[in-house]
């Protein structure tokens, strides 16, 4: 029970790698602020979880909002009292892979507002939120935040900045108790890669190192690992969790 009277927050938590992260914090006693544009996936959510007799609230937006984001954290505080956890999870792939030169203003635009402006917006309140107590958040990276990939500008770019950004919150953070780190993963089968054909993840599995791809289950552990009070000297890291993609 790491998280006993701690109070969390989960972007992106209605499915895959947020969801999984919601529900081991609620088995570890953590009480839970719910986010994300699916307001029929969290709400589900966090029915299961207080039939099992976890608090949880939830709060349907687009996190790309500022004015929405901050609404959402202050509602978050006004029923729980404190923030002490946050987990800036959601994101987009970004749509159809393209060269560079070829990709609309559109596309570029709304794949950074979603993956690395709505970042900024969550740890600008979530921080202000801990001043005086301290607190821990994760950000979502990707094995895009260390590489490139032909096709995806907008996606690398973005998660590129989540890094930077990740470490100017941890430098900004430390005086005040806030750590705040990434991790990285690799491919996953979550629903932004539900178009994925068969044969496109037997090649994307020849190169990694490792016979296997992580489970959002073991990103989920990763991610609560460092927001538990095991990781108390980490702060400004890049976990990587790419079953060695990096590595070569």
């Amino acid at each position: 029970m790491r998280f006993s009277g701690k109070i969390a927050l989960v972007t992106g938590a209605a499915a895959g790698v947020g969801r999984a992260v919601a529900e081991r914090l609620a088995a570890e006693g953590a009480s839970l602020m719910l986010l994300d544009c699916d307001e029929a996936g969290v709400v589900a959510l966090a029915e299961a979880l207080c039939a099992q007799g976890h608090g949880t609230m939830t709060r349907a937006l687009d996190v790309a909002d500022p004015v929405a984001f901050a609404e959402a954290v202050a509602a978050c505080v006004d029923r729980f009292g404190r923030l002490d956890l946050a987990v800036n999870n959601a994101g987009i792939n970004g749509g159809a892979m393209m060269p560079l030169w070829e990709m609309g203003n559109e596309q570029w635009h709304r794949t950074i507002a979603v993956n690395l402006d709505s970042v900024f917006y969550g740890l600008r309140a979530q921080m202000e939120a801990m001043l005086g107590h301290g607190g821990a958040i994760v950000n979502m990276g990707s094995i895009m935040s260390q590489v490139g990939m032909a096709g995806i500008a907008h996606y690398t770019a973005s998660k590129h900045g989540l890094v930077g950004l990740t470490r100017v919150a941890a430098i900004d953070g430390g005086p005040h108790a806030i750590r705040v780190n990434a991790v990285a993963p690799t491919f996953l089968r979550t629903a932004l890669m539900d178009d994925v054909p068969e044969e496109v993840w037997a090649q994307l599995l020849q190169g990694h190192p490792l016979p296997r791809l992580p489970s959002v289950d073991e990103v989920a552990a990763l991610t609560c690992f460092l927001l538990s009070d095991d990781a108390r000297a980490i702060t400004g890291s890049i976990q990587m969790i790419d079953a060695g993609w990096t590595a070569q």
